[in-house]
């Protein structure tokens, strides 16, 4: 018995002290700016051939700013195509121009139902909320179900995704996937929710 333990604890602490175990220690009460600042910085997601691109993370960086404090300003700095898509899941809905996309508004999307919930939606709403996420590249789960397929016509688009990061429920999972093209810009915004 004895063996086992100090074979246990040798492992434990081999896995600690080789970095295969990552421990991130979490202050007690941080300052309101510190976590708005923790809340900006998405954690990032993948393997060597998905890892999201430094231009990535300031794509999700500038549409999170714009997000909290729409405006001119904010919107300038997210490269948007001369037409972007807004949709939910697999399903495109409408088209909008960057300069009605300046108006919060222009982001909502109606459908009733959706998934089991009541609209109206808007990917604005989600990427707003004050919680971690995490940045990911390609097809992802649809929290604990396979992946849902990219819209018709955008298979072939870099797909950016920004999700909850650290939820232990799948009813408070969302997705925000933002599909670009060969040059960076955003042709087309998703966003997807868990049945309740």
């Amino acid at each position: 018995m004895r063996v086992w333990s100090a074979l246990l604890a040798g492992v434990i602490a081999g896995s600690c002290a080789g970095g295969s175990v990552a421990t991130t220690p979490t202050p007690s009460l941080p300052s309101a700016s510190a976590r708005a600042a923790s809340n900006t910085t998405p954690a990032i997601q993948g393997g060597a051939a998905d890892t999201p691109t430094v231009a990535d993370v300031g794509l999700v960086r500038a549409l999170t700013e714009f997000a909290r404090s729409p405006g001119a300003g904010t919107l300038s700095a997210i490269p948007l195509a001369d037409r972007v898509r807004l949709g939910l899941s697999d399903r495109l809905m409408t088209e909008r121009t960057p300069l009605d996309l300046v108006r919060p508004d222009a982001w909502v999307l109606q459908a009733n139902p959706f998934r089991g919930h009541v609209g109206p939606f808007s990917a604005l709403d989600l990427i707003a909320r004050n919680v971690p996420t995490t940045i990911s590249v390609g097809p992802h789960p649809h929290c604990a179900s396979p992946p849902v397929p990219a819209p018709t016509n955008l298979e072939g688009l870099r797909r950016v995704s920004v999700q909850p990061k650290g939820i232990d429920t799948c009813v408070l999972w969302w997705t925000v996937d933002l599909f670009l093209s060969g040059t960076g810009r955003i042709e087309a915004v998703t966003l997807d929710l868990w049945e309740p």
